[in-house]
């Protein structure tokens, strides 16, 4: 299977088909928050996020130049690493992307690995709050790729909370299976309603 990833465009396709991502499904659960927020406001919090997963990354990596932080930005991966000292994860994944055509939508998993003995799915947040509820339904529709793709076995879940202080904290979060399928068929049927739109 051959899967794609267009970073500008966030478009995933696999054989061809283009496919949904974990976000796009879970933006019900983001409603409140989008409506609310100031456009540049939110662009600004979306970039920065990242910025910042891309600085953490780098880090894993061994190849971040500490130089190309903005200041004010520095906090974020300074709390990152203070995790990987309190913690000393073990990633077998990071920034990885996977799908299924079976399952019928893909994702990129922010980090997958060993946490104190346990397989453990780990998506990484940089907003002001830390919003459990629409975090639930991702971590599951990970974990369902995860199995699927892989056949992998997820023990633990969690979201680790980046903050601009430079503190952080990782918060063990069961994923919510049913409010992420709910998500899946809610964004199934409104794709339909448009295709049968767009064809009238």
């Amino acid at each position: 299977m051959a899967l794609e990833f267009d970073e500008e465009k966030h478009l995933y396709t696999l054989n061809g088909v283009e496919l949904p991502s974990v976000t796009e499904i879970c933006r019900f659960l983001n409603y409140d928050t989008a409506v609310n927020a100031k456009p540049w406001l939110r662009d600004a919090a979306a970039a920065r996020g990242t910025r910042v997963h891309e600085w953490c990354m780098l880090y894993d990596y061994d190849e971040l130049d500490f130089s190309d932080i903005e200041p004010y930005e520095m906090g974020y991966v300074q709390a990152y690493l203070s995790f990987l000292r309190d913690y000393r994860p073990q990633w077998q994944f990071i920034e990885h992307s996977i799908g299924s055509d079976r399952l019928g939508y893909a994702g990129t998993l922010d980090r997958y690995g060993v946490i104190d003995g346990k397989t453990a799915i780990v998506d990484l947040k940089t907003t002001s709050v830390l919003r459990k509820v629409p975090l639930a339904a991702q971590l599951a529709g990970y974990c369902d790729l995860l199995f699927d793709w892989y056949g992998y076995e997820t023990e633990r879940f969690y979201g680790l909370h980046l903050q601009k202080d430079g503190c952080y904290e990782l918060a063990e979060v069961e994923p919510d299976f049913e409010t992420f399928y709910n998500c899946m068929a809610l964004h199934n049927k409104l794709k339909r309603k448009k295709r049968v739109k767009h064809e009238q």
